[in-house]
């Protein structure tokens, strides 16, 4: 579920890039837009003032231009704000709901069982221990050096 400042979060930066806020009331569609949405470590006042706009007033009505999502939509527990795997840019995603009969675990009577060890793949301990020794001596070979 993404909480407000994660909407807010998400709001701020694509209104960085040129997004506008489209507002769909009664005279029509308006449009928010801010000519500065950050100064140093705060939000303008311009910002806070729309952000005040469509999210305690407007939130049904209010969505991000290039979307269909509302900013009430946005803060409800089906939606999530999650960084875009090709630009990094926030974006929002409906939150995935894995239905148990989806997991091969679903009818596994006594599982999961804390009691045991979780299957793992396969591990090569021998290289683990490699790397011990090798940083072992790299340790010991740099303490010997300042003594």
């Amino acid at each position: 579920m993404a909480s407000e400042q994660q909407v807010k979060q998400y709001i701020a930066s694509w209104l960085q890039l040129g997004r506008k806020i489209l507002v769909n009331d009664s005279r029509g569609i308006l449009t928010l837009s801010a000519k500065k949405v950050v100064e140093g470590d705060r939000y303008t006042q311009e910002f806070e003032s729309i952000w005040q706009q469509v999210s305690l007033l407007n939130s049904h009505n209010s969505y991000l231009e290039g979307t269909t999502e509302t900013i009430a939509q946005l803060i409800a527990p089906a939606w999530e704000i999650v960084p875009c795997s090709l630009c990094n840019m926030l974006v929002a995603t409906p939150q995935v709901v894995t239905q148990i009969s989806s997991c091969p675990c679903h009818d596994l009577p006594n599982w999961p069982n804390n009691n045991i060890p979780v299957p793992t793949g396969a591990i090569n301990s021998q290289v683990g221990l490699q790397e011990i020794c090798h940083r072992l001596l790299t340790s010991h070979s740099h303490d010997s050096t300042h003594s």
